[in-house]
């Protein structure tokens, strides 16, 4: 079932990419070990030189910043100047030290994945939990709305998004899932971040209080209308694959196609692992993964040309 097309759209932008035009998507019809809702999604970009090329993915996610960054109210303010907003906000968050070098990277291409894909509208970024007037902490790297059918009932789930890119594919996982545990932890903050007055700043009041009926359990509900409000986590894993450079560039894709294969056996390994050793069996997952050149360098690379502010008229 699309998302309540009263209440809140997909605010991705596709002026000069749309994401499958970016995103080759690798069909290998595996799932996780969960009877609830989930999802595993394998991307991989444009094989260029024997490594992958990110010039497509700098588009789409340039177009992004604004919409990513900035709230429903705040980007419909001044849409044209959206970019420059967002770049200045993103600089102020990365001169007061609240990210590691590139974090941001990870936390976009989530948003992108969630809104596109999942058709789960932002509700919040993490840097709009980070520069509103409460300033709140939170581990989250952004919230997102989703709501489906399944068996009968309506779903309206609340997802939590992590975001995790690093050189091998377990350091990704296992610490995207201790990202996870903090949340779950936490679980009384998700509401109560929703019944704040947080949501004042970003959406109009009667979005705000549609919204916060559709997520929050009350013991007043109607037990017959088979809504369940629960809370799901997004997850996007980014990691190294290298290109094999030793075989004709001709067969390249096949060959990388063969390695993917492989690794999503060990992201349905270790997933399901962390699932089952921390107690998240009650939970819908929505994974993505996206392998790199070289993580750790490619994602701070890719973030500082994406806050040149005119990047396209300095190349």
């Amino acid at each position: 079932m699309a998302t309540n097309e009263n209440l809140l759209k997909t605010t991705i932008r596709t002026k000069s990419k749309k994401p499958e035009e970016v995103f080759c998507k690798l069909e290998h019809g595996k799932n996780l070990s969960l009877i609830n809702n989930n999802e595993l999604n394998v991307f991989f970009l444009n094989i260029s030189n024997n490594k992958f090329s990110y010039a497509d993915m700098f588009d789409l996610l340039k177009d992004n910043l604004g919409s990513y960054v900035l709230s429903r109210n705040e980007y419909g303010k001044n849409p044209e100047r959206a970019i420059t907003k967002a770049i200045s906000k993103l600089r102020e968050i990365k001169n007061n030290g609240d990210y590691g070098a590139g974090g941001e990277l990870g936390e976009l291409i989530l948003y992108v994945f969630l809104e596109y894909y999942l058709n789960a509208p932002k509700i919040l970024s993490k840097v709009e939990l980070k520069t509103t007037k409460n300033q709140y902490v939170y581990n989250a790297d952004g919230i997102h709305f989703y709501q489906f059918e399944k068996d009968g009932c309506k779903f309206n789930q609340l997802v939590i998004g992590e975001s995790k890119l690093k050189n091998k594919l377990k350091d990704a996982i296992d610490e995207a899932f201790n990202s996870i545990i903090k949340s779950k932890i936490n679980d009384k903050y998700d509401i109560d971040l929703i019944s704040t007055e947080i949501f004042k700043e970003t959406m109009t009041i009667e979005e705000s209080e549609e919204l916060k009926s559709l997520i929050i359990p009350h013991a007043t509900d109607d037990v017959n209308n088979n809504t369940i409000k629960e809370k799901a986590f997004g997850i996007l894993i980014g990691s190294d694959i290298k290109i094999n450079d030793a075989v004709p560039k001709s067969i390249q894709r096949q060959e990388l196609i063969k390695s993917l294969n492989k690794t999503v056996d060990e992201i349905v390994e270790q997933i399901n692992l962390n699932i089952e050793t921390h107690n998240l069996k009650g939970y819908s997952f929505y994974v993505y993964f996206l392998p790199f050149n070289n993580t750790k360098s490619d994602k701070s690379k890719i973030m500082e040309q994406l806050l040149i502010e005119d990047f396209f008229k300095e190349v």
